[in-house]
């Protein structure tokens, strides 16, 4: 920051009444949309937005299908949706017309593919366990939003596997973009059914100078959830036994798809509770039993692929025995979790 606009830590920002956050922000809003940063860039992801379509496309075998209308601001917002998988990526590019510069974890390996596609929608890429590559994705996008350019988030910030759990928490550092450029939110939520990806389109979201980010977040987070509820009540409802008849396990849809595990782990990085930005509590039997799995897959480079016929011949009753065996080496894989994070 210069001189004119000194940031302040957030137990000072605290400190501020309403009116004092106001005047605070409309300052920091203004410092970025001053900030130095590379336009012939920006300028570039968003000429090669049309051409971007076709390979999205290609690297999906999915339909896109909105419920409604999209409406977006005019002068920029900021994308914030839920997260699944890779396949999250050319999704997105297909549902959203205008160009945006997506945030990015880079502490986990991506298809070549992804990492082309990345580049050419101009990703900001840094690592989860690594502060001050946090603060430096938060400062350039803040920098791009003031300017008027589209950002887009994943808050979850893990991949959302789980039929129970309908949105993890949320992360605030689309709060903290959202104020720091004066920016609404566009909520967006997704759902996958019959390689189809269903689309819900919310209404602007505005973050006020004064609102709690952890609260806004919450908010953000019951928004899209409500979305996601509203896709799957399109749908008819299904018995238990058409359920079981009919399930196939996250990310194998058929005979000709695979699941690399390790393109699909990114809560290895988060020793703590990967389900959680706040609760510092000790892992669960499943989550170290998890990692444990993930860090054998990254000592030895041995990358599996599973295919839905692997899945098909699983020998569940061998599983559990396994892992139960694996229950004495929960503290011995909990400690090298902590020793992947502190690399």
């Amino acid at each position: 920051m210069d001189k004119k606009h000194e940031p302040l830590f957030v137990r000072e920002e605290s400190l501020l009444l309403r009116e004092e956050l106001i005047r605070y922000y409309k300052k920091k809003v203004a410092y970025y949309k001053k900030a130095p940063i590379n336009t012939l860039y920006l300028k570039f992801v968003r000429a090669i937005k049309s051409r971007l379509l076709p390979v999205a496309a290609k690297m999906s075998d999915f339909e896109i299908v909105c419920l409604n209308e999209l409406e977006t601001p005019e002068d920029g917002f900021i994308i914030a949706t839920n997260h699944k998988g890779f396949n999250d990526i050319p999704a997105l590019v297909q549902i959203v017309e205008e160009p945006f510069f997506l945030m990015m974890a880079s502490d986990v390996p991506f298809p070549k593919k992804t990492k082309m596609l990345m580049f050419l929608i101009g990703a900001i890429c840094f690592s989860r366990s690594k502060r001050e590559e946090k603060q430096w994705a938060l400062e350039r996008a803040s920098k791009i939003s003031a300017r008027g350019y589209n950002t887009a988030y994943y808050p979850e910030a893990v991949n959302n596997f789980t039929t129970s759990v309908m949105l993890y928490p949320f992360w605030t550092g689309v709060i903290k973009t959202a104020k720091n450029s004066g920016k609404p939110i566009l909520p967006i939520a997704t759902f996958d059914k019959d390689k189809k990806v269903y689309v819900k389109f919310g209404k602007p979201f505005m973050v006020n100078p004064y609102d709690n980010p952890d609260i806004a977040a919450l908010m953000l987070r019951d928004e899209i959830a409500s979305l996601r509820w509203d896709i799957l009540e399109s749908f008819p409802l299904t018995t238990r036994e058409e359920a079981i008849n009919s399930y196939q396990p996250p990310n194998l849809s058929s005979s000709d798809m695979t699941f690399v595990p390790e393109y699909e782990s990114q809560f290895v990085y988060r020793f703590k509770n990967p389900y959680s930005p706040t609760d510092e509590r000790e892992l669960t039997f499943d989550e170290v039993t998890d990692m444990a799995r993930n860090i054998e897959i990254s000592e030895s480079g041995n990358i599996y692929e599973m295919t839905f016929g692997d899945y098909k011949d699983f020998d569940m009753k061998a599983a559990q025995q396994n892992l139960k065996q694996e229950q004495m080496h929960r503290k011995a894989a909990y400690a090298a979790c902590v020793l992947i994070y502190s690399r």
